[in-house]
């Protein structure tokens, strides 16, 4: 009786796995999970663009195209008054991230009750999510081109710098903060940058608010916070942006995350606890892939030793239009200090 096998070196199943383990990442991975759609897709959080898997180079080019901002024309002739499409670009180098490990000899992985080599793969695929995730955070946090602050009122700075000492302890996030940045992204001031495109989830459009875990107490213990959340309707717990989020305020759906940068040194006497927080459109971030996540297993020493070698080729910006961030706001506020040791 004739029977199908698939040797331990086919080539089929080098590429089945290399693809499990692609979605593996993707699906732990919070940016890339959360905030992603479809290649191509302008109306995700995080653009994904993958042309550089079919080619060669170290650098990709996205194109951006800004809303239109003419008004009716009302009962005359469009010839000659045609609106011109205006649209930008931005580029995002490609880098090769690596994670590895080895063990020294087969004493080692013949010792443990467990199978070591399986551990130690399973433990380089897991750093390899937190380590995209941590390029996310990054590129999303870096030289916001406006910062807003909850003082008396919420407060426009052009430099973070300035934002951040002009924090005091009373500058916590509140439902009329998110209220206020909300416009902003909304207006544009008064169209002086480019209003943020909202991100469309059955039928309806929200913006995300992502601070750090400590920021969000202040939010929690918020009286209209907490009577909005018991009596929120139902926001279809089936789309990503709504997984682990902690409310929605006014079309604003607001998150935390640990990899929010957080620190102690806000304020004029540099002794304020302080957490970044962003508020995110469509088009936030650009993410491009030119080759997956790949797994190579090595010996060494007469294959007395064995190593693995994780690694893909990427790259990742917040895009900038007429310098300013286009999809984004950035936020610094107070926070309480949970986080922080003892």
């Amino acid at each position: 009786m004739a029977q199908t096998t698939m040797a331990t070196g086919d080539s089929l199943k080098k590429q089945l796995y290399e693809e499990k383990l692609f979605r593996d990442v993707v699906k732990e991975s919070y940016f890339l999970n959360k905030y992603t759609g479809k290649q191509g897709d302008e109306t995700a959080i995080v653009n994904i663009n993958t042309k550089l898997e079919a080619g060669k180079g170290d650098n990709v080019r996205f194109g951006i195209f800004p809303r239109f901002t003419g008004n009716f024309i009302v009962d005359g002739p469009a010839e000659g008054h045609e609106q011109a499409a205006t649209w930008f670009n931005d580029s995002v180098t490609i880098h090769k991230y690596r994670v590895a490990v080895a063990d020294d000899g087969e004493m080692t992985r013949q010792r443990p009750m467990f199978d070591l080599y399986d551990q130690m793969k399973g433990r380089l695929k897991d750093q390899m999510t937190e380590n995209i995730d941590e390029l996310c955070f990054t590129a999303i946090q870096a030289s916001p081109t406006l910062v807003y602050s909850p003082l008396a009122t919420a407060t426009k700075y052009t430099a973070y710098a300035t934002a951040k000492t002009a924090l005091t302890s009373a500058s916590l996030p509140t439902p009329n903060f998110l209220s206020w940045i909300k416009t902003v992204a909304e207006t544009g001031l008064n169209r002086t940058i480019t209003p943020l495109r909202k991100v469309k989830i059955n039928n309806k459009s929200y913006f995300v608010y992502l601070t750090h875990n400590d920021a969000l107490m202040s939010l929690e213990v918020n009286d209209d916070i907490m009577q909005a959340r018991r009596e929120a309707e139902v926001r279809g717990k089936d789309n990503p942006l709504f997984y682990d989020s902690f409310m929605v305020w006014n079309n604003v759906i607001v998150h935390s995350h640990e990899n929010m940068t957080i620190g102690t040194n806000a304020g004029a006497g540099s002794d304020i606890a302080f957490a970044n927080g962003v508020l995110m459109g469509a088009q936030s971030l650009l993410w491009a892939w030119a080759r997956r996540p790949r797994l190579v297993e090595e010996t060494f020493d007469y294959e007395d030793r064995k190593g693995v070698d994780f690694s893909f080729l990427a790259g990742t910006k917040k895009p900038v239009f007429n310098s300013q961030d286009y999809g984004s706001i950035g936020c610094i506020t107070a926070r309480s200090r949970v986080s922080d040791p003892a």
